[in-house]
């Protein structure tokens, strides 16, 4: 008699979990929103550093190759003009130091300059060049009104000359307080400020500077091209892996639905199981003792009282099987759950 309690002991477990199951936790919402912030982060992170990347070192490598042309052109015409090789072209650039090296010709020093600046002036792709003396002060540019200006307060042109290196680079925008920056024609997208300085016979000091003002169309172009292509590619990238994630994932959360669909219901068939099993017992000891009192009762009935007896026990008899066949019926049995290699369809399960 104590199974109708085991049975409303059983209840509980099964109302939380068709209560619980549900809004406990969303897996394919929660990876559908934040797979897709990740992917997404990871991704502008990626074709940000990729595109700056590209941007940096293509303008550092056309800055070097600027800069090893000038210094080569100027190497050039100091062995053109049959120059002492113990002196550079940094040395020669300041007319004001003409007569300061009695071992040069101040006419051959002049020629040399001239030659050298004129290259200089048609290099490709230039906006603006200037020279700058030790003392700052513009000796040649190809902006007249900016020769015998002295720039004062300029930390990049500071730093230029305090450099070892063969040459200094950065790209942005126009700068209107900056008064070396006047243009002959503004530049259409953005240009590249080099500063390339000239040392002296043994590389020890920066004696002028050549500031060299550019704006690479060619080199535009392809870094924009550079930049789709990247773009592109972490784009499509970052939806493959995102769809193909979800793809995974929202499989996974079907196969779980399912299964907690299974489970619920081996509940429900636990506990019709239990209430048919309690329901059985419960009946067969009342029938067995109506059935015997009445095979007691047919042997001292009347005639009369005979069928109505028979009657009885034949439908006892009917109640007994019925009571058979609830504890044999297979509604009451469990159903199995899908192994994961399996479809997600309780339809194909056994």
């Amino acid at each position: 008699m104590h199974r109708p309690q085991q049975l409303k002991a059983s209840a509980p477990p099964l109302a939380a979990m068709r209560e619980g199951w549900p809004g406990q936790f969303n897996l394919l919402r929660w990876f559908s929103v934040g797979s897709f912030v990740i992917i997404a982060a990871v991704a502008l992170g990626l074709g940000y550093i990729s595109t700056r990347f590209v941007v940096e070192e293509s303008i550092e490598r056309d800055s070097m190759l600027t800069a090893q042309f000038i210094q080569a052109i100027g190497d050039a015409e100091i062995r053109h003009a049959s120059i002492n090789p113990r002196r550079t072209m940094g040395e020669m650039l300041d007319p004001r130091d003409d007569n300061a090296y009695p071992d040069v010709d101040p006419a051959t020093r002049a020629a040399a300059r001239v030659e050298f600046l004129d290259h200089v002036e048609h290099l490709p792709d230039i906006l603006l060049a200037h020279v700058f003396a030790l003392d700052r002060t513009v000796v040649w540019s190809t902006n007249p009104d900016l020769i015998g200006e002295r720039i004062t307060g300029d930390e990049e042109l500071d730093e230029s000359f305090t450099m070892k290196e063969a040459v200094s680079t950065s790209y942005h925008e126009v700068d209107d307080e900056r008064p070396e920056q006047r243009f002959l024609r503004e530049p259409a997208y953005l240009f590249v400020e080099n500063y390339i300085p000239m040392f002296n016979a043994d590389r020890s000091k920066v004696i002028a500077m050549v500031e060299i003002y550019k704006e690479p169309v060619d080199l535009v172009a392809r870094i924009q091209r550079g930049f789709k292509a990247i773009w592109l590619a972490t784009a499509l990238g970052g939806a493959a892996i995102y769809l193909g994630l979800f793809w995974i994932v929202r499989r996974a959360a079907r196969l779980l639905q399912a299964q907690q669909k299974l489970l619920i219901a081996n509940e429900t068939f636990v506990a019709l199981g239990e209430m048919s099993s309690a329901v059985a017992h419960s009946l067969r000891n009342p029938l067995a003792n109506i059935r015997s009192s009445a095979e007691l009762a047919q042997d001292i009935a009347s005639q009369n009282a005979q069928k109505n007896i028979s009657d009885i026990i034949s439908q006892v008899d009917r109640m007994s099987r019925w009571v058979r066949e609830l504890l044999v019926c297979p509604c009451a049995r469990p159903m199995m759950i899908p192994k994961p290699w399996t479809c997600c369809s309780p339809s194909r399960t056994r």
